[in-house]
């Protein structure tokens, strides 16, 4: 399967590093071919056929590199994540573009507790080709920047929610209800961010408008 790829937050010295786990993924999604109609046995006589396909065909690449699957991010609440190798974590989302939103939150769990250094996430770069029966549902799975303009700072520095971000109840209690909430001030002027900082981040990352408050 063809596929590009896309780093964000990562420089050359951490993908030097992380070598290794980086040219396994390529790997894996090399071996796996691109078919319209994608079948795939699991050797338990029950063939499945494209989105479960996929998903399956990912699922046996990374157990053959000896990957760590449904990774244990936190017990409670239960945060499973997909592969794991070393401090690599990685998930297959050829599914419900509104799940894309409960990757990203492992990742940023994962990355403040220090449990992960390289979050990747693999998506079709045409999912209205890959999902022709329901293009709304998965409109924005290719749009890999959109988790770093999911949220931004106003004026008043309270937390803002693009209007384009949406999901499900998992959606509404980990990112809109933050929606307005106020940050608490730093405890000195000189830490605060700059205008011209918070000025960049709305005009250059996030994806507004920003949703009422």
């Amino acid at each position: 399967m063809k596929f590009k790829e896309k780093y964000f937050h990562c420089g050359d010295f951490l993908q030097n590093s992380l070598k290794s786990q980086i040219d396994e993924v390529y790997q894996c999604v090399s071996n796996i071919r691109w078919e319209p109609d994608f079948n795939f046995d699991p050797n338990n006589g029950k063939a499945l056929q494209h989105q479960r396909a996929y998903n399956k065909a990912f699922e046996q690449e990374f157990f053959n590199f000896d990957w760590e699957q449904q990774p244990v991010l936190l017990k409670n609440p239960r945060l499973i994540g997909g592969f794991r190798k070393g401090l690599v974590f990685l998930e297959i989302q050829f599914g419900n573009s509104a799940t894309l939103y409960r990757d990203y939150y492992k990742f940023q769990y994962g990355h403040a507790n220090g449990l992960l250094s390289l979050a990747v996430l693999i998506v079709p770069t045409n999912p209205s080709e890959f999902f022709p029966t329901r293009p709304s549902s998965v409109i924005n799975m290719a749009e890999f920047d959109l988790a770093m303009g999911l949220i931004t700072i106003d004026d008043s520095f309270d937390l803002r929610v693009s209007e384009k971000a949406h999901g499900t109840d998992f959606f509404d209690n980990m990112v809109l209800k933050f929606n307005g909430q106020q940050l608490r001030n730093p405890i000195r002027k000189s830490y605060y961010p700059k205008n011209e900082y918070l000025d960049w981040h709305v005009s250059e990352v996030f994806h507004g408008p920003m949703r009422e408050k």
